[in-house]
Order: structure tokens, then sequence, then C-alpha cells
């Protein structure tokens, strides 16, 4: 059976090792507040939680290592370190209310009511329980009634504590690197607490420190254990690096104090004096310019691993070829990420809203409301890992959390923001330290280099290939206008002859056909000359909106007749720079396409015609519900003299796509659900003001 002493010891050595832990959250919280300026009350509330149970369980341990018989003696020493422990446990409790109070509300705001009761019930029981307890202790009664109402208190604080915690705490276990998200995991360490505590009390009841203390300091270091277990299961590296450090530095004093005592004992008594100088000399090795060596050989060894991994991620970026395209690539790289680090899951969201995902993450789920457009540029102004991510907006707190987002960090190009890198992790694999936040940062910074690479290489092969259709188109359009020279004087005399046949007495159906047809050339001919003409543009402030609105007037009887209805949305005003006929050709000529589609539909047809501005673009879609066109003619359906009309030209498109790309514009045929299909026209936005 095990005795009182090593009941002592054991309790020690749990209390030493709670004190360390709660010490190391403090020394790493401190850290990464000032360095990220993270003061959210929050934040601030933890850490002094964990400074006073640094220093409770501190106190504790020398108590458990202090013999029965001083405890009974209580000279005036003991007594002030007992009113002292007894302060700082009492505001200790006071401050872990107050962290699951915040912990549990839904907004930040915190009842001055509440926050009164909390502070001034506990400087209550100070007030009542410590001249009780630590003054007049001369009362065996009277101070085990104290520690009973002391312990009572605590009782009652943690049972309350847990009931409101378990109201907020969501579905699952621990979060690493979260302070600020409760789990039902914490309901449950905060019930063993309450568990001990009541224990505690009973022990107090019958006989108290006089009888039960070695299994009184034990169950007092198994409630130290039961709180840091939360605190360590969100910061395990933190906590295991500064373990190994403060466990090498005791290494070292102690080494330090037996090499004194070794070599004092080696020596004669007249030089016997050298040891304690020996053991001075070695502790002020060990704790001055040892202690950074110390401390940078736990790095490597504890963090090897990291570096490691660091160099690996590093070595697959610089070994993807960007002609995979930004997708792709992405796609590869973030892959490799979730397997060396292994991560849960691991999501891109790219500034235009499109996402790529692996592992346990749902893309499309975030696509749909993670921020996009000017909103993603302004997001994040650093990475945000863990608690840095009470700065964020309270929609965007809502998506990580309902995703189990650690952490979100910027994948910022050379010109714009790609988007946002956001991983999801497990207690084992997590981002937990500056060592894990680097990689990832630096992953991001590679990644994005990778990114503009691969959208430089796309746009080269864009461009090779615009030069070689324009190049193309050219060759046509020379050939195209030499044919056009010689055939156009003989179809234009011939159209002549044709109608004045058409037109003398007796003339037939005949005569009026070749007149029809032959008009028919002259306008295909005309189509020909406007495509092999080279367009010289008179660039001028256009607002895209007013511009529509008048062509669609223009064209409005025409459409109502063959019972086609157009409608028109946008804001008030676009202006781009832009040639304002060739522009209003383009825009009638998509929308009679769109009518011709319609004619014969059988239903009511419906055009729309929708403005947006998109960045430094302003967007221009002219939809149907027509038919549609078969996925094999939209690819081809911009090219010369490709066409789905039975007597169109097939130039039409050429020369709408030609016009838009003359203005350094873009325009694509887009099928969609349901009938119909969509043009779609990107011209450059001119920052000018209104428009003439």
């Amino acid at each position: 059976m095990i005795g009182p002493e090593p009941l002592a010891l054991a309790s020690a050595g749990v209390n030493l090792l709670v004190s360390l832990i709660f010490g190391i959250i403090v020394q790493s919280n401190v850290q990464t507040s000032l360095r990220r300026r993270m003061f959210a009350p929050l934040i601030v509330v933890a850490t002094l939680v964990c400074a006073c149970l640094s220093f409770v369980f501190a106190m504790s341990t020398v108590f458990s290592l202090i013999p029965t018989e001083h405890h009974l003696q209580l000279s005036p020493i003991l007594v002030g370190l007992y009113v002292v422990t007894d302060v700082v446990t009492f505001v200790s409790v006071a401050l872990f209310a107050h962290l699951v109070l915040l912990l549990s509300s839904r907004d930040d705001d915190e009842p001055r009511r509440w926050l009164a009761l909390n502070y001034g019930g506990a400087a209550a029981v100070v007030l009542i329980a410590l001249p009780a307890r630590d003054l007049l202790y001369d009362s065996p009664i009277i101070r085990d009634g104290a520690e009973v109402l002391k312990w009572g208190y605590i009782l009652v604080v943690t049972l309350l504590s847990a009931r409101r915690l378990g109201r907020a705490a969501r579905e699952g276990d621990w979060r690493p690197g979260l302070i600020g998200t409760s789990a039902r995991s914490d309901v449950w360490a905060l019930a063993f607490a309450g568990l001990c505590v009541g224990a505690m009390v009973l022990l107090h009841l019958d006989g108290g420190w006089t009888l039960h203390r070695p299994l009184l300091s034990l169950l007092g270091a198994l409630l130290g254990l039961a709180i840091a277990v939360p605190f360590v299961a969100r910061s395990l590296g933190v906590v295991l690096s500064g373990l190994f450090s403060a466990l090498g530095l005791l290494a070292a004093v102690g080494g330090s104090v037996f090499a004194g005592i070794w070599v004092g004992d080696q020596l004669p008594v007249e030089l016997r004096l050298l040891g304690p100088l020996t053991t001075i000399l070695l502790l002020l090795l060990a704790l001055g310019p040892g202690q950074p060596a110390l401390l940078a050989l736990v790095e490597r060894v504890v963090f090897r691993r990291s570096r490691l991994r660091r160099e690996e991620l590093a070595h697959f970026l610089r070994n993807i070829s960007p002609d995979l395209g930004p997708a792709e690539c992405s796609l590869r790289a973030m892959k490799e990420l979730r397997r060396v680090l292994r991560f849960r899951g691991v999501a891109l969201v790219f500034r235009d809203g499109d996402a790529l995902s692996v592992g346990d993450l749902d893309a499309e789920a975030l696509a749909k409301r993670f921020p996009t457009g000017a909103a993603a540029d302004a997001l994040l102004d650093r990475p945000r890992f863990g608690d840095d991510q009470a700065g964020l907006p309270a929609d965007v707190r809502a998506i990580l959390d309902d995703h189990d987002i650690l952490g979100v960090v910027a994948v910022q190009g050379s010109k714009h923001l790609w988007g946002h890198l956001l991983l999801r992790t497990d207690l084992v694999a997590t981002v937990y330290r500056d060592e894990g936040t680097v990689t990832v940062e630096v992953f991001a910074d590679q990644l994005a280099v990778l990114l503009d690479a691969a959208n430089l290489l796309d746009r080269a092969v864009e461009m090779e290939r615009t030069l070689a259709h324009s190049e193309k188109l050219a060759a046509m359009g020379e050939l195209s206008a030499r044919i056009v020279h010689d055939i156009r004087n003989p179809v234009t005399a011939a159209r002549s002859l044709a109608q004045q046949l058409a037109s003398e007495p007796g003339g037939d159906e005949a005569h009026r056909i070749i007149v029809e047809e032959l008009e028919r050339v002259e306008r295909h001919i005309a189509d020909l000359l406007r495509f092999a003409r080279r367009d010289e543009l008179h660039r001028q402030p256009v607002d895209l909106t007013s511009l529509v609105h008048e062509t669609v007037a223009r064209l409005r009887a025409r459409l109502e007749s063959a019972d086609i209805q157009v409608e028109i949305s946008g804001p008030g005003a676009l202006v781009v720079s832009a040639d304002r006929e060739k522009i209003r050709h383009v825009l009638i000529n998509l929308i009679e396409n769109a009518a011709d589609a319609l004619s014969g539909n059988g239903s009511r047809g419906r055009i729309e015609v929708s403005l947006e501005s998109v960045g430094d673009r302003s967007r221009l879609c002219v939809r149907d519900n027509g038919p549609g066109i078969p996925e094999p003619a939209l690819e081809e359906i911009f090219e010369p003299f490709v066409s789905s009309k039975a007597k169109g030209t097939g130039l039409g498109l050429a020369i709408v796509k030609r016009t838009i790309e003359a203005h350094g514009g873009h325009i694509a045929a887009e099928r969609h659900e349901g009938p119909g299909v969509s043009f779609i026209v990107e011209l450059p936005t001119e920052n000018v003001g209104d428009a003439p």
C-alpha cells in the first residue's frame, strides 16, 4: 500500500508538471499576442488564468514536499505563503468563470452585473475564508470550516461553469490552436475536475489536512491535470517544446550540482571550496551561454521533422511544371501539402469564387459562402491561425467554425490575390506553433509564385494562339478581298440586268428569284469586305448601359412583332473606352442572332441583356431561351465561314470576336442549364466619370 511519502512525491511531481504546462502556455500566449497584436478579451483572460494556475500549482509543489509536522506548526512564513496562494486561487477561479463566459457567449458582450457578481463573490469568499483559514489557525474547527467554504465555493463555480459550457459547446473533440472554441470534451474535463473538488470537500469534512494531507495533495494535482488537459490539447506543440526545454534546463542544473558535489568529494579538505565554485560556474554556463544552445538543440530534435517537411514541400513545388495550368498546379500542391503535414483537409478558395479541395473539406460549400472579389482582397492583413481568427468578420468566423478550419493564409501573387488557403487538421497533425505556421506561410508564398508562372505561361500560349489565329484570319481576309474584287462587278452587272428583266412587262417569278439571290450574294460580299478590312478604332468614353438601352429601343419594334420580349438589367452606368459604332454593331449582331434562334421556336421568346462590373472589366451578357447550340458547334462558333443558319455567311460572329479583341476584350459563348445560350462580352472599364 502506498504510504504518505510516495503520495506526497507523486503529488509534487504532478503539480510541478501542471505548473510548467501553464507557465509554458503563458509564455507562448504573451509572445504570440505581442508579435501578432492579439489582445482580444478571451486571449487576455485565458493568459491570466494560466498565469494564476501556474503560480498556484508551483506553490502546491512546494507544499507537497514540506513534511506534515511543519504544516501543523504553521510558522508565520508558511502562513504568509498560504494567504498569497489562497488569494491567487480565488482570483484564478473567478478568472476561469470569466473565461467560460467568454467561451459560451454568442457575442462579445460581457454583462456588467455578472462580472460584478463573479469577482465580488470571489472577494467576499476571500474576506470570509482567509482570516479563518490562515489567520485563526489555532482553532481546528474554524480552520476546517473555512476549508470547506473555500472548496465548496470552487465546487459551485466549477459546476456552474460546466453547465454553462455544456449549453454552448460544439459536438466533437478539441480543436488544436483554438482556445476560443468550446467542445464537449471541455465539459467532460470540467466534470472530472468537479469530481476531484467534490472529493476534496468530503475529505475536509472528515478531518481535512490533518488526516488526509497526502490524499488531498494528490486530488489537487489531479484537479490541475483535469484543467490543464484542454489547454494542452490545443497547444500540444508549444507544451512539448517548452517541457523538453524545461527538462533540459533542470537536467543541466542537476548535473551542475552533482558535478560540484563530486568534485568536492574528490579534493582534499583544504580545496573542497572548489566544489561549490564548480557548481556555480557550471550553473552560470548552463543558464547563460548554454541556454540558447540547449533551446536550439531542443528545436532541432523536436521540430527537425517540420524543417524536413518544409524542404520536401519546397522541392515538390520547384518541380511542378507551370504548363499544367493554375488549377492543376494548385490541386497537386494541395495534395502534397496534405500528405506531408497530414492535414485532414486543404482547400483553396480563389478570388473569383471558384474553389478546389482535397481531403475532408467541401470546396463547393466553401465557395458559396467565402468572400470573393474586393471582399477577399481586404479579408486578411496577415495569416490567421487558431485564436487569431478572432480578428476576422463574424460571418467568416462562422464559416471557419462550421468546417473546423484552423488556419487561413492568403495566396498573394505579384500583381493580385489568387485566393485563400484553408486548413483543417486534428490533434496530432496541427499547425500549433511558429514552426508549423512558417511552413504553411512559405508554402503559400511558393504556391503564389508557381501560379504566377502558370498564369504567365497560359497568357503566352493564348497570345501565340491569338497571333496564329490572327495570321490565319489575315490570310483568309486577303484571299477573300481578292476574290470579292474579282466577282463583285460581274455580280452587280448581273443584278442590274435581272432587275430590268423583272421590271419589264411579262417579267416572271424566275426573274424575281434571280434578283433576290443576287442581292443575297451582294450582302455576303459586303460581309467579306468588312471581314477583310482592318478595323480602325475611334475610341471615346462610352456608357455601355446607355448604348444597350438605345440599341434595344431601335430593335424593339421588330422583336415585339416576332413575339420576343427583351429584358435589360444592370447598374446605372458602365463606362468603357471603345468605338461607339463598332460596339453598337456588336450588340445588333448578338441580339439579331438571338432573335433568329428564337424564330419558329413555338413559344414566347425572351432575350435577357445583363451588365455588371467585375473588377476592372465590364461584362455584357446576351442570353436567349432558344433551342441552344450543340457542344461541338459551340467550340467553332467564332470561326469564319462557320454558321448554323441556312443562309448565313458565318462571318458575323467572327467579325464580332475580332472587334471585341481589338478593344482588348474577350467574348465567349456558354451553354447553361435550361434552354438557350449566353454570349458573354468583357471590355476594360474606363475610369473617366460619366460618358457623354
